[in-house]
């Protein structure tokens, strides 16, 4: 039978300071009569989850395949800290850039096998051959990759193992039985671990996976609309270890076609003196919060290819220092036209929109020598990325036959003085851009601890970045009879800045059970710019740097003969020109802007309780209140009972922030039983809990009532590598949206019509599991 004792803490690659803590070749496990906990040895020094003095949340390939968790954006289920918004946005304590624009970086940042990722797009694979995921809260980027003033999302994939010859395949078939086009989704993962030599291994990941559009269009549409989501990929890592030298290299390809994952929406509420109303009507469309249908006439598709390359170089030398160095090149090229209004309402005529983005990135890490008095490193950090966007809306005005005429002179042939047309416009209404953003962050960094005595630790460390942010904007190339992009021309601006990060703190070490500890830190999140709508004075070309503050305190701990674990952290952080995004109605357009000051502040519980051999608890809950400090340029929406009917913006002070649930907690029941002495039966039960949330700011139409969704799976695993499940995820089938907002389009028209979009975790699915190592 398999030991359910065994509660797991491998690379905390984020959390602990040792860049060796990503290796995997060396562990040792403490003897205790509850909980035993696996040690990863670095050559520095020896941590495990009990001694690191932050808020994190490490979920293992195990735990994200016992949920059949397979995706970045159902991770929410499983960490009660993290939160996804609209277009693959994350939160992390009720803040993150719900943002859609590629000029801005994230707050929340996502990084994979220990590269910072500078855009959302480069994580848009399934989760495969997984070591650990971790989800840490609070600023970071102090001692890893970019800054991040919330928080950061850390994936490990597994190392190759020398000297071994062993694999992994899986399948895995769902059916989400409650949706409109009765949704399948079938994943296929395989690895492989073969020797090379004797001191060198190759490991070598592949996947495909297919889901099903949960929505449906019924709209006979002739245009190329792929509403479904497929993704394949392949991975091979190379790792090479002579004595104090480990070399170890990385390269991936993937590619990802459809909507379903970002763009499965429809309306949840129409304005009565809409004419979409009627249009919905026809079809047999009743807007509302299970409606799952739309009647969209246009072009929908989205293509994104993913890849990069990547190699590590460890040394370590005789006198206890460690030399650490990891390049990286990463690249994603997109290519979509969204028809955005997701009605058969004869406006949008064309949406396309491409982007061909590539980052280079290096980190160097001296890790000093520990001694008796203190231990340390210092280290370098290089960012460089490009990225080149096209933007395009084309919206129909009057019939053809009557836009050809004067004044619209759609596609006209002049023909003199009205009432001919003098002139020929290209599109009745829209807007048009060419973007190139460039990035480039140069970062010093270093934190060393001190030890004051057998138990108390000081910390103390900081980082010195400064960012070159340029944009180039060529707009309104087109001719329009409305033109919503403002003025005809090229513009381009430069930002440079100068961050100084730090962090102070103390851990003591009450004895082998408890440790407390507290600190103070600051974040940092880089400027941006608004990627078009230039020259126009209501919009903001370039975004001021986003500071964040956090003070934070808690303790560890471990009762009743280590069965039970119990951790608790507090915190509270400022934020300082927040970064957010809205519509403005005066300029008719989404733009960026700082939002002057936000408070976050709250708790985090998380609790490990093994009730008996066989039976083990988890807890993880999240306290939270993120409210705007002052925000007076807040945007009106149509339902908002702080603006007048001519007002466009208002003051958002005191009202929470988006994504930002003032409970949310995940309980997880597992039981183990041996059933001969060769297999053994599992089941897995849990239940995800989350408060009333608001997708929008002050707007009771975004608002979302509390959810409680429950997943169970069981099956059996043999002692010969063969396992078989079956499960059942969201089985009340609570459906509920990842997102909400006001439809835009209908927002020009001077209408108040919502748009929800769905997510995998948003209905019940039901499937078949099963997977073999060897």
């Amino acid at each position: 039978m398999k030991n359910t004792q065994i509660f797991k803490v491998t690379a905390l690659a984020a959390a602990i300071a040792s860049p060796v803590l990503y290796a995997q070749e060396t562990v040792e496990t403490e003897e205790s009569q509850g909980f035993e906990v696996i040690l990863v040895e670095a050559q520095r020094t020896t941590q495990n989850l009990q001694e690191v003095p932050v808020s994190v949340q490490v979920l293992y390939g195990s735990d994200l395949a016992e949920q059949n968790i397979n995706e970045l954006t159902q991770l929410s289920v499983m960490a009660p800290t993290l939160q996804v918004g609209q277009d693959n946005t994350y939160a992390i304590r009720g803040i993150g850039s719900q943002i859609f624009a590629e000029t801005i970086d994230p707050s929340v940042a996502l990084a994979i096998d220990g590269v910072s990722l500078g855009r959302n797009a480069l994580a848009g694979q399934p989760f495969n051959d997984i070591a650990s995921v971790e989800v840490l809260n609070g600023p970071q980027g102090l001692l890893f990759g970019k800054n991040a003033s919330a928080g950061l999302v850390n994936i490990a994939t597994k190392r190759p193992v020398i000297d071994e010859s062993s694999g992994n395949i899986s399948f895995e078939y769902n059916l989400r039985d409650t949706t409109p086009t009765d949704a399948t989704g079938k994943i296929a993962k395989g690895t492989i671990n073969l020797p090379v030599s004797e001191n060198s291994a190759l490991r070598i990941n592949a996947l495909y996976s297919m889901q099903d559009s949960i929505i449906d269009n019924i709209y006979p549409n002739t245009e190329r609309t792929d509403l479904d989501q497929e993704k394949s990929g392949i991975k091979l890592k190379y790792l090479y270890e002579d004595g104090p030298l480990s070399l170890y290299f990385i390269g991936d390809y993937n590619k990802n076609e459809g909507t379903g994952e970002r763009y499965a929406r429809t309306f949840r509420e129409v304005d009565p003196d809409s004419e979409i109303v009627a249009l919905l009507a026809a079809d047999n469309i009743t807007p509302g919060p299970e409606n799952m249908t739309n009647n969209s006439d246009g072009e929908m598709f989205q293509d994104v290819e993913t890849g990069g390359l990547q190699g590590e170089v460890v040394y370590a030398f005789n006198n206890g220092m460690e030399l650490f160095n990891i390049a990286a090149w990463r690249y994603f090229d997109s290519d979509a036209n969204l028809h955005n209004d997701f009605s058969s309402l004869p406006d949008i005529v064309n949406n396309p929109n491409t982007n061909e983005y590539e980052q280079f990135s290096n980190e160097l890490r001296l890790v000093l020598p520990a001694t008796e008095n203190y231990s340390g490193q210092v280290g370098l950090f290089y960012f460089d990325s490009e990225s080149n966007m096209t933007n395009s809306l084309e919206v129909q005005g009057p019939p053809p036959f009557v836009a050809v005429g004067f004044p619209f002179c759609v596609e006209a042939e002049i023909s003199g003085p009205p009432p001919g047309c003098p002139y020929s416009n290209d599109v009745f209404l829209g807007n048009d851009s060419v973007t190139t953003l460039t990035q480039t962050s140069y970062a010093a960094f270093g934190q060393f601890d001190f030890y004051l005595t057998d138990k108390l630790t000081a910390t103390a460390g900081a980082r010195v970045t400064q960012d070159e942010v340029t944009s180039d904007v060529l707009q309104m190339q087109k001719d329009y009879f409305i033109g919503i992009g403002g003025p005809r021309g090229q513009f381009n601006e430069s930002v440079d800045n100068t961050n100084l990060s730090w962090k102070l703190g103390a851990q003591y070490q009450y004895d082998a059970d408890l440790m407390m500890y507290v600190s103070v830190g600051q974040g940092y999140k880089a400027p941006g710019f608004n990627t078009d709508n230039q020259d126009n004075e209501a919009i903001p070309f370039a975004v001021e740097d986003e500071i964040s503050t956090t003070i934070e305190a808690g303790f560890k701990s471990k009762v009743l003969d280590d069965r039970v674990i119990f951790n608790l952290s507090v915190f509270n952080t400022d934020f300082d020109n927040y970064q957010a995004q809205s519509f403005n109605l005066d300029a008719q357009a989404f733009i960026i802007q700082n939002a002057a000051t936000v408070t976050s502040r709250g708790a985090e519980i998380s609790v490990r309780a093994l009730a008996s051999d066989n039976l083990t608890f988890y807890w993880d809950a999240a306290l939270l209140d993120s409210t705007f400090d002052e925000f007076a340029q807040a945007s009106c929406t149509p339902d908002s009972t702080e603006c007048g009917p001519d007002d466009a913006f208002f003051d958002a002070s005191g009202y929470s922030t988006p994504l930002a649930a003032d409970f949310t907690s995940t309980l997880k029941a597992q039981y183990e039983q041996e059933i001969t002495a060769t297999i053994y039966g599992f089941l897995n039960a849990s239940v995800y809990y989350r408060s009333d949330i608001n997708y929008g700011i002050a707007s009771p139409s975004t608002e979302l009532d509390a959810i409680t969704t429950f997943n169970i799976s069981a099956g059996f695993e043999t002692d010969d590598g063969l396992r078989v499940w079956v499960f059942c995820n969201n089985c009340t089938d609570e459906k509920y949206p990842v997102s909400m907002g006001f439809d835009p389009g209908e927002n020009n028209r001077g209408f108040a019509s919502i748009h929800q979009t769905w997510g995998l975790n948003s209905v019940r699915s039901l499937g078949l599991a099963a997977s073999w190592a060897f």
